[in-house]
């Protein structure tokens, strides 16, 4: 098929002379004395060319002039949204472009459309059999070439869309406008050039999503400690990580929802980390941090600073279980574990939520998360040990250690839905046995006194009513024997002697 249909055919023909020399004589053997040498002509051209144009309808004249004109240009996105991308909830969107050639015929005819690079052709939208085609290339933008017409007739007028794919724009991607151009091979005049070039409102883009923890655990969130009877030595200088004391881990898990994707999020985990006052230093000691493969925690030596053996270095089943980590849309990516780090970012206000109660001292760890696409999740536990050695030389016997996360996203709007801050507790208690039932003396003091003054109000009491009084003897016999004389036969009276 032609394309170019305004250079016009050029046809060239070159001679030469042999460069085998002089012909031989009729008996075969060269004889070049007394055969003459024919040479060409120094001053003339060796080569003749001519040329032929396509026949084309641009008069007398074979020049085409055409004035194409870009009509009108408007976006439309998918999903109804009216001017605006949500980028992982818009699909598609897609320019419609009005175009018209008034005057001759241009050649080779095209709309070329440049759009950013994160966009993708997905496929023209044709109306009113405008059998248009297109094609793209992808360098540092997207360009999009749609052939119009070879001949664009004069005095045709053609609409058609293109369909791009806005799959790949992330919460980086800036607000952006398309750049259309439409051209021919046969050049049109200066002054009519114009309207050749349109560039579309601007089209806005935002991330948006429902983000922040789906949940949290604490393993376990309830420890029983009696400080007179640890589970450890804690005289003994600790070798391995079970020489501190039980495993307690703190799991918290950030959840992207949707729509959007988060390029990256900050999470701060401020952690009960050692004690404020007592003859203990550690509370919670950090054995280690296990996140998502590409994360990154900040924790300035606080890992593992006293370089015990641990588990994994032993090859030892931790002493609690394992916290379980499905959830409900994906996954768990794998993790690893960090055991150094750069620095620690100290936060006043969360230093004062993490220890409430005044026992803690606090530090807060910043880790990076990375890209979580949508439904996607990131989890990060802190797997640490009770330093059992302060809570005994303090009698601790009731405490509730509490780590507190607080996540932010980058260039995201944050939609409700999830928390973006979360607290967890592990409670210390007395095992049951021991529990202290002790009464204060001044309680007994008191109950022994008043029941003493009870006692003597009720003697009184009784003393006052007679109660204590006896009739004697004879005054006692005498009476019966009035009442005997009286002729109540019940009575019996006794001469004898009356014991009483």
């Amino acid at each position: 098929m032609i394309v170019d249909k305004v250079s016009p055919i050029i046809a060239s023909l070159t001679y030469s002379l042999s460069p085998e020399g002089p012909l031989p004589s009729p008996d075969g053997n060269p004889d070049t004395t007394q055969r003459l040498v024919p040479v060409l002509r120094s001053q003339a051209s060796h080569t003749n060319s001519s040329q032929a144009y396509l026949l084309r309808d641009c008069g007398e004249d074979i020049q085409c002039i055409p004035d194409l004109q870009i009509i009108s240009a408007r976006v439309n996105i998918s999903e109804g949204k009216e001017d605006t991308i949500v980028i992982g909830e818009v699909t598609t969107i897609t320019v419609f472009v009005a175009v018209r050639n008034v005057k001759e015929n241009a050649y080779n005819a095209r709309l070329i459309a440049t759009f950013p690079r994160e966009l993708t052709f997905t496929a023209v939208v044709q109306l009113e059999n405008s059998l248009v085609s297109c094609d793209h290339i992808r360098d540092e933008t997207t360009q999009v070439t749609c052939n119009l017409g070879n001949p664009f007739q004069a005095n045709r007028a053609i609409e058609f869309g293109v369909r791009m794919g806005v799959g790949g724009l992330t919460a980086s991607t800036q607000n952006f406008t398309v750049l259309l151009d439409v051209i021919s091979d046969n050049p049109e005049n200066d002054t009519t050039m114009a309207d050749n070039r349109h560039e579309t409102d601007v089209i806005k883009t935002v991330s948006q999503s429902v983000f922040g923890f789906y949940e949290g655990k604490a393993n376990p969130d309830q420890l029983e400690f009696n400080p007179a009877n640890p589970s450890v030595d804690i005289f003994a200088t600790p070798v391995t990580e079970l020489d501190i004391g039980r495993q307690v881990n703190h799991t918290y898990t950030v959840l992207n929802a949707g729509p959007s994707s988060v390029s990256s999020s900050t999470l701060v985990i401020h952690w009960p980390l050692k004690v404020k006052e007592g003859n203990g230093t550690y509370l919670l000691y950090i054995v280690r941090i296990e996140t998502p493969v590409g994360a990154n925690c900040e924790t300035d030596g606080l890992v593992n600073p006293l370089n015990l053996l641990t588990t994994i270095d032993l090859n030892t089943e931790p002493t609690t279980t394992t916290i379980d980590s499905s959830l409900v849309a994906r996954e768990k990516r794998t993790v690893r574990t960090f055991r150094t780090s750069r620095r620690v970012r100290q936060t006043q206000s969360a230093e004062e939520d993490c220890a409430h109660n005044s026992y803690a001292s606090c530090v807060a760890i910043q880790c990076q998360l990375q890209h979580l696409d949508k439904d996607e999740s990131a989890e990060v536990t802190i797997v640490s040990r009770l330093f059992e050695r302060s809570l005994a030389l303090d009698n601790i016997k009731k405490l509730d250690i509490s780590s507190v996360a607080s996540v932010v996203p980058q260039n995201l709007l944050v939609l409700d839905g999830l928390p973006n801050s979360y607290n967890l507790t592990t409670h210390i208690t007395q095992p049951a046995a021991v529990t202290d039932e002790s009464i204060e003396i001044w309680i007994i003091i008191v109950v022994v006194v008043v029941t003493v003054l009870l006692l003597v109000a009720v003697v009184l009491l009784l003393a006052f009513l007679g109660f204590f009084k006896r009739a004697k003897k004879d005054q006692l016999k005498k009476e019966k024997q009035e009442l005997a004389a009286k002729g109540d036969p019940t009575l019996h009276v006794d001469n004898g002697d009356y014991d009483g």
